[in-house]
């Protein structure tokens, strides 16, 4: 990969970072973290029911604790993958709630 390429790929990744306030945090976190984020706007989206009010929950919960993640201690690279894992249950959850109510 050229010099420049790189350059750009570590800027962007900086930018996307420091959106969440986390300038150290790995691409991979940010993300979960915006694949959580469009969950999260997609549930405000959606009737307000019993189910929606739960995933929404699990979204806050997931979403607290990524945010505090320690740039001193970073979590594992199996913390982080079953953070990951927990995410895409809840967005995959708010995708099918939502066909069902489109």
């Amino acid at each position: 990969m050229p010099e420049a390429t790189r350059s750009i790929a570590r800027a962007d990744e900086r930018m996307m970072a420091c959106r969440w306030g986390m300038p150290s945090r790995t691409r991979r976190t940010v993300v979960t973290l915006d694949t959580l984020e469009e969950a999260m706007e997609q549930l405000a989206t959606l009737p307000d029911t019993p189910e929606s009010r739960s995933l929404r929950d699990q979204a806050d919960v997931l979403k607290r604790e990524m945010l505090a993640w320690s740039t001193d201690a970073p979590p594992s690279a199996e913390e982080r993958e079953a953070m990951m894992k927990r995410v895409l249950v809840v967005y995959t959850e708010v995708d099918r709630l939502a066909r069902g109510a489109g």
